[in-house]
C-alpha cells in the first residue's frame, strides 16, 4: 500500500444545504386563511379581486368552498376578475431558485359560471406575470391538476391569481368556487457552501478550510470529527457572517488531531435554531517518511511540508513511473514548506525525490 497522507478536497458548486420542502394549503372551512407545512412559509388570505361580486364561503355538494358570481363573458380574461393565492418566507429565507414550484386546486361552478381559466404566476407583485397555464371548468368538483412555475432567481414571495372567462350570462348561477387549494415548493436553507477541505499540517495538525459563496440568518458553524465517518463529536465552533452576499472564507486548525484516519464535516446553525451538514472530509495521519506531499491529486500546485528542515541545500527531482525526468530544482536549506508549480506537467502517476543531508525522500502522487 502507498505510503503517503490522503487528503481529499470537494469543490461543491454552489452547493445548496437541502433545500427544504413545502406545501400550503387552503381549505376554506371557516376562513380564506392557509395553513403551511413549515414554520418558515407563510400563506396569505385567499382573496378574490376587489368589485368582485358576493365573494364568500360556502358548502357546495358536500364540500366546503370560497366563490365569487358575475364572472366575465368575454372570450379572454378580465385582468379585473380573479382569485389570488400567495406565500412570502421569513426574513432570512427564500424559495430556492432553479427550483419549481406548483399549484393546485378543485373547482366547481354554476351552471352559467365562466367555462374557461387561465392560471398566472408572479414574484413582484404583478408588475410582471408568466402565464402557467389552463383549463376548463364543470359544474361538478374537479380537479386541476398542477400548474408549475420554474423559479429563474431566489425570491421571498410569488402569487399565483386563476383568471375565469367565457360565462353564458351575469346573475346568481354565474358563480365559481374553489377548494383544497395546494402550493408545493422548497426553500433554500441559509448556507450556500462554495468548498469544504481538510489536509494534514505536520504530524500532528489538520487544517480545515471552507468558504460560502451566501449567508442568511446563519450563526455559526461547528466543527466536527469522527474516528469511524458515523459517531461525530464536537471539536470548535467558528462565528458565521450572519448575513452576506460576498465569500466569506473560514478556517479551523485541529491540533489534536487523531492518528490514523480521521474525518471532519461542519454542522452549519442559523439563528432559529436550523441546521444542516456538510459533506464530510477525511483526512490520514500517520508516519510521514520524512515529509507531507500534498494533494495527492494534484493540478496546478504541489506543496511538500518537510518534518524537519534539511541543514544544507539540497534538491529534489519529478519522475514519470517510466523513469522519465520531468522537473527539477534546488531546496533550500532551512526551510520546512515547498511549493512546485504543477500546472504545465503531463497527466499521470510521478514519483517526487528530495536529496539533502545524504537523505533521499521519496513521495508518490499524481497530476490531474
Amino acid at each position: 500500500m502507498r505510503n503517503f497522507f490522503l487528503f481529499l478536497s470537494i469543490l461543491l458548486s454552489a452547493y445548496h444545504l437541502s433545500a427544504q420542502a413545502f406545501s400550503a394549503s387552503w381549505a376554506f372551512s371557516t376562513n380564506q386563511g392557509g395553513s403551511s407545512s413549515s414554520t418558515i412559509v407563510n400563506p396569505d388570505d385567499a382573496a378574490f379581486a376587489a368589485g368582485m361580486t358576493n365573494p364568500a364561503l360556502i358548502t357546495v355538494s358536500g364540500q366546503s368552498a370560497y366563490q365569487a358570481e358575475d364572472w366575465t363573458n368575454a372570450g379572454a380574461v378580465s385582468t379585473t376578475e380573479y382569485l389570488e393565492i400567495s406565500i412570502n418566507t421569513d426574513a432570512g429565507y427564500a424559495l430556492s431558485s432553479g427550483s419549481s414550484i406548483g399549484i393546485s386546486f378543485s373547482q366547481i361552478r354554476g351552471t352559467q359560471g365562466p367555462k374557461n381559466y387561465e392560471v398566472h404566476a408572479s414574484t413582484d407583485g404583478f408588475a410582471t406575470s408568466s402565464v402557467l397555464g389552463s383549463g376548463t371548468s364543470t359544474t361538478t368538483w374537479t380537479s386541476s391538476g398542477s400548474f408549475s412555475q420554474m423559479l429563474s432567481q431566489q425570491t421571498t414571495t410569488i402569487a399565483f391569481r386563476i383568471y375565469g372567462y367565457n360565462s353564458q350570462s351575469l346573475g346568481s348561477s354565474n358563480w365559481w368556487a374553489f377548494d383544497n387549494i395546494q402550493v408545493a415548493g422548497s426553500i433554500a436553507l441559509p448556507v450556500t457552501l462554495s468548498d469544504f477541505s481538510a489536509r494534514p499540517i505536520g504530524i500532528r495538525t489538520v487544517q480545515l478550510d471552507w468558504s460560502s459563496a451566501q449567508e442568511r440568518n446563519t450563526r455559526d458553524y461547528v466543527i466536527e470529527r469522527s474516528a469511524d465517518g458515523r459517531s461525530f463529536e464536537a471539536i470548535g465552533q467558528t462565528p458565521a457572517a450572519g448575513n452576506s452576499d460576498a465569500v466569506q472564507s473560514y478556517r479551523y486548525s485541529d491540533e489534536r488531531a487523531l492518528q490514523g484516519r480521521a474525518y471532519y464535516r461542519l454542522r452549519m446553525r442559523d439563528l432559529d435554531g436550523k441546521e444542516a451538514f456538510s459533506p464530510v472530509q477525511s483526512v490520514r495521519l500517520g508516519s510521514t517518511n520524512g515529509a507531507i506531499v500534498y494533494p495527492f491529486q494534484v493540478s496546478e500546485r504541489l506543496h511538500v511540508q518537510l518534518d524537519q528542515a534539511f541543514a544544507q541545500d539540497g534538491s529534489w527531482q519529478v519522475f514519470s513511473l517510466q523513469g522519465q525526468n520531468i522537473a527539477s530544482g534546488v531546496l533550500a536549506a532551512e526551510q520546512q514548506t515547498f511549493t512546485f508549480e504543477a500546472a504545465s506537467w503531463p497527466k499521470g502517476a510521478y514519483v517526487l525525490h528530495l536529496f539533502a543531508d545524504g537523505n533521499q525522500i521519496s513521495k508518490i502522487f499524481e497530476k490531474n
